[in-house]
Formats: structure tokens, C-alpha cells, sequence
């Protein structure tokens, strides 16, 4: 049993479209837009038992020729304990807009959600 262990991954991707709605008062704005994003996670697991788990994952979309601006920023967080194929856990997952100097089109608002839960993991071959 290792007391202790440091997981981590780091995932590039493609959003090949995304839609946004903006809603005003006068109406709602829809854009659509392509996106690449990068995502780095990394997990700390005591005694294969407790872990605390985080991720970052930006999106940037693209502006003109070779270069992409940043549009938006997810933060997931969660903490909790494994009971062999059990897992009881807190999670948070927030998403906020990036400021640019330039408008970005296509940049989301912010939300955010708090999970509590209990997750059932099984295997049948």
C-alpha cells in the first residue's frame, strides 16, 4: 500500500463548436465560435483512501491568423474518501469569463455549483 501518490494528466483539445447565448433585455444573442482548450488536473491520494482533486481548463478561441485569445476558465475541485468501490465526496466546479484587452467573441458570464455526493462504481465482465 503507497501512503501517498500524486496523480496528474494534461489534456489538449478542439471544441469544434460552441454556442453561447447572451440574454438581454431586448432579446438573446447567439454565437457560435471554435474553440482549443488545455486542462491540467492533478490529484493527491492518501493511503489510497482520502484524495483532494483539482483541475484547470482554459478555452481560447480564435482571433485572427495564428493567434487565439483566451475567452473563459473552468476551476473544479473536490475532496473526499474512497470505500473500496464507494466514493463519498464534496466537488465545486466555477466558470468565469477571461478580461481582455480586446473583446473576445464568443466569452461566456460566470456560474458556479457545489455537488455533494456518493458515487457507485461497479465491473461485470
Amino acid at each position: 500500500m503507497t501512503w501517498l501518490a500524486f496523480l496528474f494528466a494534461l489534456e489538449l483539445g478542439l471544441v469544434p463548436s460552441e454556442v453561447h447565448a447572451a440574454y438581454w433585455p431586448g432579446g438573446t444573442e447567439y454565437s457560435r465560435s471554435a474553440a482549443m482548450y488545455g486542462l491540467l488536473e492533478t490529484e493527491i491520494a492518501a493511503w489510497e483512501t482520502l484524495f483532494i482533486r483539482s483541475a484547470v481548463t482554459t478555452y481560447m478561441c480564435k482571433s485572427s491568423g495564428i493567434y487565439f485569445r483566451p475567452s473563459g476558465i473552468d476551476f473544479d475541485f473536490s475532496a473526499g474518501i474512497y470505500l473500496g468501490p464507494v466514493t463519498i465526496a464534496y466537488a465545486h466546479r466555477c466558470r468565469h469569463p477571461l478580461m481582455t484587452v480586446y473583446p473576445v467573441p464568443g466569452s461566456w458570464g460566470q456560474a458556479g455549483v457545489d455537488r455533494v455526493y456518493i458515487r457507485i462504481e461497479g465491473e461485470k465482465r
